[in-house]
C-alpha cells in the first residue's frame, strides 16, 4: 500500500469498535499502508533448505526466517536487476513466492497430531497453488491431496505452478465451492459472506472423517466472519468437535491470539 491509501471511515470505525484496548489505531493504520515485506518459500520437493540457503547466498540472497513457517523467509537481495519470478530457480521450482501470512493456515493444519502425511488432504480454494504446493511438500508427495478451483482461468496458473514444483500427488477439481471473489466492505456484506463461509465450514465439517483436522482462515478482520462462524459450528455440533489453541504453534504466538485461542 501507498501512505495515501485511502482507507474507508466506516471500515475504520468498525475496526475500532472491536480493536483491544491495548492496541492502537494510529498502528493499525500504519500497519495497513506499511508495504509487505517479500517473502518466499523454500520448495523442499526440488532442494533442502540449507542447500538453498547455500546455493543463494553467492547472489547475495539475506534470508530472515519466517518463525511459523520452517521454509519461510523474508527476502532481501543485493541484486534486483532480474525479477523475482525470472529467476531461473524460481522457475525451475525451487522456491515459490508466497506472503509469509499466507504459509500460517498449512502449518496450523499440519501442527496436528492428528494428520497424516500419507492421508487424504482437500484445498477448497487452490488457486494460484501457494497453500497447495505448501501442502504437498509436507506430505512429501505422499498420499492423496485435492486441489479444488472454481474459476477456470485460475485453474491455468494453479497447474502451471503445481508442475513447476514437482507436486506429483494432487488431483485437480473443478467444483463450486461456494467460494466469493471480492466485494465493496459494508456491514451489510459481511452478514451475508458470514452466512456463506457458515455454509463452507459446516460442509468442510461434514466432509471431514472421524478424527480428522478442520482449519478456518480468512482475510478478514470481522467477528462475524471469524469467532461468530467458529462459535455458529460448536453451538451446531457440540460435543461432536473440539478446539485447539494456536497460542503455542510458534514463538509469540499467543501475543497474537485471540481468548478463544484463535
Amino acid at each position: 500500500m501507498h501512505d495515501n491509501t485511502y482507507l474507508p471511515e466506516h471500515f475504520l470505525r468498525h475496526i475500532a469498535d472491536i480493536m483491544p484496548t491495548h492496541l492502537s489505531m494510529d498502528a493499525f493504520v500504519a500497519s495497513c499502508r506499511r508495504p509487505l515485506r517479500r517473502s518466499i518459500r523454500v520448495n523442499t520437493l526440488k532442494i533442502s533448505v540449507p542447500d538453498f540457503v547455500t546455493r543463494m547466498a553467492p547472489l547475495g540472497w539475506q534470508l530472515d526466517p519466517v518463525p511459523w513457517c520452517e521454509t519461510g523467509f523474508w527476502l532481501t537481495r543485493a541484486d534486483e536487476s532480474v525479477p523475482l519470478g525470472n529467476t531461473a530457480e524460481h522457475l525451475c521450482g525451487l522456491f515459490y513466492i508466497q506472503e509469509a501470512s499466507s504459509m500460517l493456515p498449512v502449518t496450523a493444519l499440519f501442527a496436528s497430531e492428528r494428520i497424516k502425511h500419507d492421508g487424504m488432504l482437500l484445498d477448497a480454494a487452490a488457486a494460484p497453488g501457494s497453500k497447495t504446493t505448501q501442502v504437498a511438500a509436507l506430505m512429501d508427495n505422499q498420499g492423496m491431496l485435492v486441489a479444488n478451483e472454481f474459476s477456470s482461468s485460475r485453474l491455468k496458473v494453479l497447474s502451471a505452478n503445481i508442475q513447476r514444483c514437482g507436486v506429483t500427488n494432487v488431483g485437480m477439481t473443478h467444483f463450486d465451492a461456494k467460494v466469493f471473489g471480492q466485494r465493496n466492505w459494508s456491514l451489510e456484506s459481511i452478514k451475508e459472506i458470514a452466512a456463506v463461509q457458515q455454509g463452507l465450514l459446516e460442509s468442510a465439517f461434514h466432509a471431514l472423517k472421524p478424527g480428522g483436522v478442520l482449519v478456518y482462515s480468512t482475510c478478514t478482520l470481522s467477528l462475524q466472519e471469524n469467532q461468530a462462524v467458529c462459535q455458529s459450528l460448536q453451538d451446531k455440533f457440540g460435543d461432536a468437535l473440539s478446539v485447539d489453541s494456536l497460542a503455542s504453534l510458534f514463538p509469540g504466538a499467543g501475543q497474537a491470539c485471540t481468548p478463544e485461542g484463535y
